[in-house]
């Protein structure tokens, strides 16, 4: 008997050997939109302990509850780090950046390092202003993968 691909995890524990096929991480989209402006969501687990969220759009007082929503329970979760990819996102609002500094010091407080990849001038200036440029900052999602550099003293 062969166990359907569509089955979830737990039933596939039960097939046979040949047929059992390992769990994959999930990768999701998630589209939040109202008048005009849009988000665009991605979940990826790119390496084990990491999560990748890509955002794409505005994040604005529409489209912020959908983030807020997807970013906050991986906070949670037994990860050594969040990776959020901001570099398709064409505006953020104040309520966005302060998401941003609560992600950051939650993070903090759990011992998950917050990685952000941030390269539109939109986004670096906010940053800037708001004074988030001290953030864990990176100019691709490779560099924020990859483990910090180690100094010696």
């Amino acid at each position: 008997m062969t166990t359907p691909v569509g089955d979830p995890p737990e039933m596939q524990q039960n097939a046979p050997p040949a047929t059992r096929q390992e769990p994959k991480p999930p990768t999701q989209w998630r589209t939040a939109s109202r008048t005009g402006s849009g988000l665009q969501l991605r979940v990826d687990y790119p390496v084990p302990g990491v999560t990748a969220i890509t955002i794409a759009g505005v994040i604005d007082e529409a489209t912020l509850p959908r983030l807020a929503e997807l970013v906050r329970p991986r906070l949670t979760g037994v990860i050594g780090a969040i990776v959020l990819d901001l570099s398709a996102v064409t505006f953020i609002s104040v309520s966005g950046l302060e998401l941003l500094k609560r992600t950051s010091m939650d993070a903090s407080s759990r011992g998950i390092s917050l990685r952000l990849v941030a390269t539109t001038h939109a986004v670096l200036r906010a940053f800037r202003i708001a004074g988030l440029d001290r953030l864990e900052c990176h100019s691709d999602v490779a560099d924020a993968l990859s483990p910090p550099a180690r100094t010696q003293f």
